[in-house]
């Protein structure tokens, strides 16, 4: 299994299919690294096995041992029974997540060896669907930590983390991988989740809370799969067919905590402010409606927002505009002039411009770009 929390789900799953109407006997056995001899299983005279095999040669080894049906619970492609985690709508659900928070980037990062290549590849693939929808071109980068260790020297993620202007949203395969990230944030100055908001996958408790911060993360459905996998077996065992294509279960909910903040501003006047401006965006507001519903002057609300975004109120409002015209042009066929008017811009030439400093092109241009790459 990856990880204890996969793990114990699996396991947990089992149990409550076998409730108290299935007499199995469960044991547990962890592969040493390395390759391991399965000959203890080999021992057991299973009837069956659930097995998180990512290698057809494990696989084959494992077929010599049990005289049963063996259910894998990896993402594997090996035409075997399998039930496994729906990892490509986990990378959607992880980078809709992020955008909606207000990211304007996102990256994500994967250990090669954890999940294996098909599974990597579907979280990756998720993640490109939904932020090209809603046109943000994904980075996608892969990593071996050395140790306990995250350091500009070891991989270019903490370099491309300062490079990138705007908020930064990190999505991480696995929750260990996170917190070392997280950690090593921190210890480069870049601020977690001001700078950047990481959003791991798997919910381990034990890494998620001892992360500084700690760490948002997308449940995976591992009690779910133990559940099906063991329906799965029970059904082998009663003679019934098994079918060959992988039986993908949905992710659970994202389980918030302080690597990713409802927004990028830690001052409470900003955020109101922030969220004002989204609320009423459509009404072509100023500066000056924001004031009188914050009860604030001037010079003190432009002095939080440079504290807190590096920027002014107004840049603020215009930053915001321009990120739903972007997502109205990505997802929607509505036009330009009423995009203009719903984002709060007093005119299809005033929105032209201002969306031409922000993205460098026109937004019949963006239009054109996000069409052909669809």
């Amino acid at each position: 299994m990856r990880g204890q929390t996969a793990a114990v789900g699996v396991i947990r799953g089992v149990r409550t299919f076998m409730g108290n109407s299935v007499d199995w006997h469960i044991r547990t056995y962890v592969i040493p690294a390395g390759g391991a001899s399965f000959d203890a299983i080999a021992d057991w005279q299973a009837d069956a096995v659930i097995h998180n095999g990512r290698l057809a040669e494990s696989h084959e080894r494992l077929c010599h041992c049990v005289r049963g049906p063996i259910i894998n619970t990896a993402d594997t492609g090996l035409g075997v029974p399998t039930v496994c985690p729906d990892m490509r709508r986990a990378g959607q659900a992880m980078a809709e997540y992020l955008l909606n928070l207000g990211c304007d980037h996102l990256v994500s990062l994967l250990r090669p060896v954890y999940w294996g290549t098909r599974a990597n590849q579907r979280w990756q693939a998720g993640i490109t669907d939904c932020a090209q929808r809603l046109g943000v071109e994904p980075i996608h980068l892969s990593c071996r930590p050395h140790g306990n260790t995250f350091t500009e020297d070891d991989h270019p993620l903490l370099g491309m983390l300062r490079s990138l202007g705007g908020a930064v949203g990190l999505m991480v395969c696995d929750d260990e991988t996170a917190h070392t990230i997280a950690n090593a944030c921190v210890d480069a100055g870049i601020s977690v989740p001001d700078d950047v908001a990481i959003l791991s996958m798997g919910n381990d408790e034990y890494h998620c809370s001892t992360s500084n911060p700690s760490l948002s993360s997308l449940g995976l459905p591992h009690e779910q799969v133990g559940h099906r996998a063991a329906a799965l077996v029970h059904a082998a065992l009663a003679g019934e067919s098994l079918p060959t294509k992988p039986i993908r279960i949905a992710p659970l909910q994202v389980v918030p905590r302080a690597s990713c903040s409802v927004s990028f501003a830690e001052d409470e006047t900003v955020k109101q402010a922030m969220a004002y401006m989204e609320d009423h965006l459509h009404e072509g507001i100023r500066i000056d409606d924001v004031l009188d519903h914050l009860q604030l002057s001037r010079k003190s609300l432009e002095v939080r927002f440079r504290e807190a975004r590096n920027r002014t109120p107004h840049a603020e409002l215009q930053y915001l505009r321009v990120r739903r015209a972007k997502r109205l042009i990505a997802s929607t066929n509505m036009g330009l002039d009423d995009i203009a008017l719903s984002c709060g811009f007093g005119s299809g030439a005033r929105f032209s411009v201002v969306f031409r400093q922000h993205v460098d092109m026109t937004p019949s241009q963006f239009r054109k770009q996000h069409q052909s790459r669809a």
